[in-house]
């Protein structure tokens, strides 16, 4: 009885591959080169200069690649452990705005209204406590106190520091 030979052939356009190392890895530059060396292909992007080495007789190939390269990297599973995937870091788009509260002293910490468990500093009790003053009044001392500290404070931060203060003032007042 004669042997069968069943083969697979799986054919794959170097455009194919090309695009998906660059997508992976940001690239901008041209695909210089294809090789195969053994088992591993071998694909050089940018631009390619040719040195001579003082200890080999045969050309050493320096490719220059984007600065991707310097960053942390993961192994891409088609193309086996030896090809690398850059892996990127997300930023946070803008900085986080915390009030400047150092220096002051702390009267309480209690739970507002809300649920919030939050502080409430002496400058504002100090400035509030005991004084008829209308709504629009009280705001403009909370922040002044804030910008004479260095912040720059919105309305929600003003509302915040206020309201925590009022409410502290009369939770006060009973006892």
């Amino acid at each position: 009885m004669k042997s069968v030979r069943v083969t697979t052939e799986v054919r794959v356009p170097i455009s194919v591959i090309e695009n998906d190392i660059r997508k992976t890895h940001r690239l901008h530059t041209s695909l210089e080169s294809v090789t195969l060396d053994g088992d591993e292909l071998i694909l050089r992007f940018g631009h390619v200069t040719r040195k001579a080495s003082a200890e080999d007789d045969t050309d050493s190939i320096a490719c220059m690649t984007d600065a991707a390269g310097d960053r942390a990297s993961t192994p891409v599973p088609w193309l086996g452990n030896n090809v690398k995937k850059v892996a990127t870091r997300k930023r946070r788009s803008s900085k986080r705005n915390r009030m400047k509260t150092r220096g002051w002293n702390i009267v309480t910490k209690m739970t507002n209204s809300h649920g919030q468990t939050v502080t409430v500093f002496e400058p504002f009790v100090a400035a509030l406590r005991g004084k008829k003053m209308s709504k629009r009044e009280q705001k403009g001392i909370v922040a002044r106190i804030l910008r004479d500290n260095g912040n720059r404070p919105g309305a929600a931060s003003i509302d915040y520091f206020l309201t925590n203060t009022l409410e502290y003032l009369q939770k006060e007042k009973p006892e």
